[in-house]
């Protein structure tokens, strides 16, 4: 089973995923969080990662960031030709179905951009793009996928924690009804 965060920066994704991890192991399950490294060529490790690690069946995956977070990041950064966004889409959406085929769960925490940006800020980080085009592209990649995915309000630290005691209740009733 994968659960899968994605978002723009500073929404949460981390923070609740390690939260859903820990949470998940106190009360013995077998969570395993997997978190993404930019290699050389993203979606090559990506499909790997899904023949591979993706493929035991023993434990519950939380992913923080995957091929929606490539695909949003790569768009917002490169701004390349129509040849290489088109390209570009064609191995994310691949790698779209196989997480489907996979019963991935993608979670996207809801933030306002005022608070993001007020997060961005004291972590000293931006986004590649202005912060309303950042939405605007994360709102595209998340209504496109075709993997089944949920929001979660992320503005306040009460919302983290209501976010976290949903999405353990979430895991533990998607794990008892995973194939074996």
């Amino acid at each position: 089973m994968i659960i899968v965060f994605e978002g723009p920066r500073c929404s949460g994704k981390s923070a609740i995923s390690h939260s859903l991890v820990e949470h998940l192991k106190a009360d013995e399950f077998p969570a395993k969080l997997w978190k993404s490294e930019r290699g050389k060529d993203p979606f090559s490790d990506m499909i790997t990662t899904i023949y591979s690690d993706f493929e035991d069946q023993t434990k519950l995956w939380v992913v923080d960031r995957f091929h929606l977070s490539e695909y949003v990041n790569s768009k917002a950064s490169k701004r390349g030709t129509s040849h290489y966004v088109a390209e570009l889409k064609q191995q994310i959406w691949h790698i779209d179905r196989l997480m489907r085929g996979r019963n991935a769960l993608i979670i996207y925490p809801v933030v306002s951009l005022a608070t993001r940006k007020g997060r961005l800020k004291r972590k000293n980080k931006k986004d590649p793009i202005d912060g309303a085009l950042m939405e605007a592209l994360w709102a595209q990649a998340i209504l496109e996928s075709r993997c089944e995915r949920i929001a979660v309000y992320n503005e306040h630290s009460t919302d983290l924690y209501q976010a976290g005691i949903i999405l353990f209740d979430l895991a533990k009733a998607r794990w008892d009804r995973r194939p074996r």
